[in-house]
């Protein structure tokens, strides 16, 4: 009976061990590892991986974009990744906090900035001239909530606000009216 007690007790003692090393214990999540998360987004976003964003979504997720209506669920936000990883890329995450709000459920906050991946030109309408625009700058703050699922970190919930988008306008060459 003794030897039993000792045994379980180094059990235990073991299991401790290895939740202090940064290992879960059974039953609880793995430390948060925002720094982690925010590379594995822009990197999926940098790549134009619209499949593995939206899997880093919860299936009934909430995306709330600066300028757009808000996305419902796994297809719509992957829809929104489709368009938007086209026309931006260069993400980069800055986190400034972490609230926890449960053992499982963490609340994210910090600043955001994507550079569009091509010149874009535009024609004046009933104009000669045209307009160009060199790489588009978007900056902005977002706010995600994180839910621990299925064995890892997932955003329930992610909004964003624009606080700059700058067109950094250059002149084009006139062109000839037909």
């Amino acid at each position: 009976m003794v030897r039993a007690i000792v045994v379980a007790f180094g059990c235990v003692l073991a299991a401790g061990a290895g939740w202090a090393k940064g290992r879960s214990a059974p039953g609880t999540p793995p430390p948060f590892d925002v720094a982690e998360l925010n590379e594995r987004w822009t990197s999926a976003f940098d790549n134009q991986e619209e499949a593995t964003l939206a899997a880093m979504y919860v299936r009934d997720a909430a995306l709330l974009p600066a300028e757009g209506a808000l996305k419902n669920g796994s297809a719509e936000i992957e829809e929104f990744f489709r368009v938007q990883t086209k026309e931006f890329g260069s993400a980069v995450l800055s986190n400034k906090s972490v609230k926890v709000l449960n053992t499982t459920t963490r609340l994210t906050r910090g600043a955001l900035k994507f550079d569009s991946r091509d010149k874009v030109e535009t024609a004046e309408q009933g104009s000669t001239r045209k307009r160009c625009y060199a790489k588009r700058s978007f900056s902005g703050s977002y706010i995600m909530v994180w839910e621990y699922l299925d064995r890892e970190w997932k955003l329930a919930a992610d909004s964003w606000s624009a606080s700059q988008t700058q067109p950094n306008e250059v002149p084009c060459a006139r062109t000839e009216q037909p």
